[in-house]
């Protein structure tokens, strides 16, 4: 017969280490939001968007384009947040497919000011403010957008968000990292020995049932909370 301690160490045990990836996953957070770490690796990445090793003498550097144009636009201001206890701003941890094809829209359009031509190949090939591999690539997404405009924007929106993916995938593994870090330091701080739990509850299985069913009684009333609030925001969408 199906001894129900079993089932009652495993709800147990589950409970214990959600408990403890909440409190890894909490302190996590608090870390990258006073270190900004999301925003400063999505700054390094964008910055490398395009390599300016090897580039010849005289020529316009990626870099600086984006330091100069990108990060000064106010689409991309509007994203900055006062860093905690300062006044001093910090670089925005997410920045929009959209703001940034404005952005860089918006460049072009204050050049396009000094070229006689209103025709956007044409301005893109002389735009001097534009480094090379920027304007090849905006000519590839222009001649794909055969012309339309709204094409051609939301061309560099795909672009953009190809290129950050790659950033979310490095971000994801640098925080798996982390999380197992900072989880073995809990673990090992509050001397959280998987074995010694399971012997100590099983020995006390009065204790044991009696624990499995007040956290079964809270989740249930947590799921009943959380269908409250569905249905309220159900009833007040329906409302609307």
């Amino acid at each position: 017969m199906f001894d129900i301690s079993i089932l009652n160490l495993a709800i147990t045990l589950v409970f214990v280490y959600l408990i403890l990836s909440i409190m890894a996953s909490t302190i996590h957070e608090i870390i990258n939001s006073i270190t900004n770490m999301r925003g400063k690796r999505l700054l390094k990445a964008l910055k490398e968007l395009y390599s300016d090793e090897n580039l010849a003498e005289g020529k316009r550097k990626w870099e600086d384009f984006y330091n100069e144009h990108i990060l000064t636009s106010p689409f991309i201001i509007s994203l900055k947040q006062k860093k905690l206890f300062t006044n001093s701003e910090r670089q925005p941890s997410y920045i929009p497919a959209k703001n940034f094809t404005l952005a860089l829209y918006s460049v072009l359009l204050a050049d396009s000011e000094n070229e006689k031509s209103s025709d956007l190949k044409t301005i893109i090939e002389n735009d001097k403010n534009l480094p090379d591999q920027l304007r090849v690539t905006l000519l590839t997404l222009h001649a794909e957008a055969k012309g339309n405009l709204d094409n051609f924007l939301n061309n560099i929106e795909e672009f953009y968000e190809n290129a950050v993916e790659r950033t979310s995938g490095e971000f994801k593994r640098y925080t798996q990292v982390w999380m197992f870090v900072l989880g073995l330091i809990i673990a090992i701080s509050l001397n959280v020995d998987t074995i010694h739990i399971s012997d100590t509850l099983w020995k006390n299985k009065k204790q044991l049932n009696l624990t499995a069913e007040a956290i079964e009684s809270k989740i249930g009333q947590i799921n009943s909370m959380g269908a409250s609030l569905d249905k309220l925001n159900s009833n007040m969408s329906g409302a609307k």
